[in-house]
């Protein structure tokens, strides 16, 4: 089992990833997103469902939560993991 804080943060600093229901859409579209890490309180519900075509870890904590995970001071609702860098994040998709 990985330590989903850790390892995000770790993708978060050598790899590339975005935040946001959004950025997340866009790099579905682009064929960019390998794994989409959604908060439980998500208002996307399409993500949240995993209606997507692209691996979708429900993260257990609201977006707040997630958002402090990820060093940020706001709510993030959903990570984009287009290039997992040194981390094992991409784990979480089997």
């Amino acid at each position: 089992m990985i330590n989903i804080g850790l390892e995000l943060r770790k993708a978060i600093n050598t790899g590339k990833v975005y935040f946001g229901i959004e950025q997340a859409r866009k790099a579905i579209e682009k064929g960019e997103a390998k794994l989409l890490i959604v908060a439980q309180n998500c208002p996307d519900e399409d993500l949240r469902k995993k209606r997507v075509d692209v691996p979708v870890h429900i993260y257990r904590g609201n977006q707040m939560e997630l958002g402090t995970t990820c060093g940020k001071p706001f709510g993030v609702s959903v990570v984009t993991i287009v290039d997992p860098g040194e981390s094992r994040i991409m784990a979480l998709k089997e």
